[in-house]
């Protein structure tokens, strides 16, 4: 539904100037209509991925503002209580302004708002709007905060890293991005830095006295004995996760003929996100994937620019049916194997079925 809510746009297109040129953009009325079965859909949930948790958690908190001041999140859960609101009113609270946070950037930036949804939807990215939902809404915000990495206003990054991490710990961990993504996508410079930081992933994952104290830092302590018993995650997401990097270095010359700072930075952190998917497939998979969908969202505006603007002569239609195509294999893979949604929702009084193999 949403795919099919944003299709439309093409219709109706933002016609604005982007480095001279005139651009088309989604229109601010399908973007919220693309979101809209999402923020309904999933923001009404009662039970999918660890919501249960969360309704519990919305329970146990007590005292008012002033008392959670110390965690974005819990701060949100108090000033849901203080109007009354159910735990699964809060819940929708919480997709909705994770979906606003997104919308703010896809309505200005992407350059198809069809290709952005596709994306969104069919590397099962949306999941996490109902599976871990408080670092989602970090991601969000850093997301949100994008376009000023790419325009290097580091007051307004930094801010929003400072509410990020606020909402969860791990958003820390974009704070030096700020200084490694400064670079056009595949100088020397750049793969160095990127290959320095998953070096050093690297090391924090397989040295178990560092693996402790980062991610206790990053507020992750139970995971911890997870990890040691974990093995590596699928080789297969990483080579999906490389596809785009792929698409951007064939496609370079034009890339850097257009130096558009937002796709170079886009360019850079999803090469980062394939890296940290290498480094998932050495050590503990499940567990990276904490720290990845901070890169990996950049995809959302990198894909469709490269289909969109990026030429491929007598092969433009074949890349793009192959990457639909790709996409919804991916999805359906994911969905069936090795997840599953346990979606039941109380308010529309509908659920989901359970597949497996």
């Amino acid at each position: 539904m949403c795919i099919l809510a944003a299709a439309p746009w093409v219709f109706f297109p933002r016609r604005v100037t982007v480095l001279g040129k005139e651009e088309r953009r989604p229109n601010l009325f399908f973007t919220i209509l693309a979101f809209l079965p999402l923020i309904i859909f999933i923001g009404l949930r009662g039970t999918a991925g660890d919501t249960g948790t969360y309704l519990v958690a919305y329970e146990r908190i007590s005292g008012g503002i002033l008392d959670n001041l110390e965690n974005g999140y819990n701060c949100l859960t108090a000033i849901s209580k203080s109007l009354g609101l159910t735990s699964y009113w809060h819940l929708f609270v919480v997709c909705l302004i994770s979906c606003l946070l997104l919308i703010k950037v896809i309505y200005k930036h992407s350059d198809s708002l069809f290709l952005t949804m596709y994306y969104f939807m069919g590397s099962t990215l949306f999941f996490w709007l109902a599976n871990g939902i408080r670092q989602f809404l970090a991601v969000c915000v850093i997301f949100s905060v994008l376009p000023a990495l790419a325009d290097r206003k580091a007051l307004r990054y930094f801010i929003g890293v400072a509410i990020a991490t606020w909402i969860h710990q791990s958003a820390l961990i974009m704070l030096p991005i700020f200084f490694i993504v400064n670079n056009k996508p595949w100088t020397i410079e750049m793969l160095v830095k990127e290959m320095a930081f998953t070096f050093l992933f690297l090391i924090v994952m397989l040295v178990p006295p560092i693996t402790e104290a980062v991610f206790s830092f990053f507020g992750f302590e139970s995971y911890i004995s997870a990890i040691k018993e974990t093995t590596g995650g699928n080789i297969f997401n990483t080579a999906i996760a490389l596809i785009p990097s792929i698409i951007a270095y064939i496609t370079r010359a034009q890339i850097n003929k257009d130096n558009n700072r937002i796709v170079n930075t886009c360019i850079n952190l999803s090469f980062m996100a394939a890296c940290l998917y290498f480094v998932a497939a050495l050590t503990s998979g499940v567990y990276i994937g904490r720290f990845h969908t901070y890169f990996s969202m950049s995809n959302i505006l990198l894909f469709p620019y490269l289909l969109k603007k990026t030429k491929f002569g007598d092969w433009q239609k074949i890349v793009i049916i192959a990457f639909l195509l790709l996409y919804l294999l991916y999805f359906i893979y994911t969905y069936v194997y090795p997840y599953s949604w346990h979606y039941f929702s109380w308010i529309l009084n509908m659920s989901i079925p359970d597949f497996y193999w």
